[in-house]
């Protein structure tokens, strides 16, 4: 998460990772302001042609809403705050919905200053974005699959597996200890050489990995 621009009052935020959804979740709390570049049906731009009607269009604006509710689910990509728009160039007084992703600006405020503990919050988040803690490689003979670790949670980053378990081929063990050693080339590329690393699995093949 990249802190953009603050004040006593507010924080305007870049959401660079999926983590940086999870922090917003405990930040974007009913009462407090959300403000974001959205999009809205202008009235306006209704009109009639040839006896025919035709509909407003969508146009996108700065809208800011006051939180009435939140919804995230742990590693989904978008949040989405439910609120009462309080600043618009339409429909103030109207619900709406800001749905948040990685890439996307955050303006989120509240009268009277921020929390201690959302300061403190906030200033983990803007230095561990995205940054996974730990690895954890699951071994099995035919499948091995990489799980990330995260301030927040754990998921799984890529999956390898020989199709068929090697069963049917002609020399199993051969065919297997080469899918092995090809599965611990391409984790190597993914996982890098920063992070500790836990190798688990049933019966002995991570001892082979």
């Amino acid at each position: 998460m990249r802190l953009l621009k603050r004040s006593d009052e507010a924080k305007r935020l870049r959401v660079e990772h999926e983590d940086d959804l999870w922090t917003l979740a405990q930040l974007g709390r009913a009462g407090r302001r959300a403000g974001m570049l959205s999009w809205r049906r202008d009235a306006t731009t209704g009109t009639q042609e040839g006896g025919r009607a035709k509909s407003a269009e969508r146009k996108p604006m700065w809208i800011v809403l006051e939180i009435e509710t939140c919804e995230f689910h742990p590693f989904s990509d978008q949040l989405r705050l439910h609120g009462v728009i309080t600043e618009a160039p339409v429909d103030k007084g109207s619900h709406h919905t800001h749905t948040v992703g990685v890439g996307d600006d955050v303006e989120l405020s509240m009268d009277g200053g921020w929390p201690r503990e959302d300061e403190q919050l906030l200033r983990e988040a803007t230095r561990a974005s995205g940054r996974a803690r730990a690895m954890i490689i699951v071994v099995e003979s035919d499948e091995v699959v990489l799980f990330e670790i995260t301030n927040h949670g754990m998921r799984d980053i890529s999956q390898f597996t020989l199709r068929g378990g090697g069963k049917r081929e002609a020399k199993p063990t051969k065919v297997r200890d080469a899918f092995l050693k090809q599965a611990a080339e391409k984790s190597a590329l993914v996982l890098g050489d920063e992070l500790p690393i836990v190798i688990c699995g049933p019966g002995m093949t991570r001892d082979q990995f």
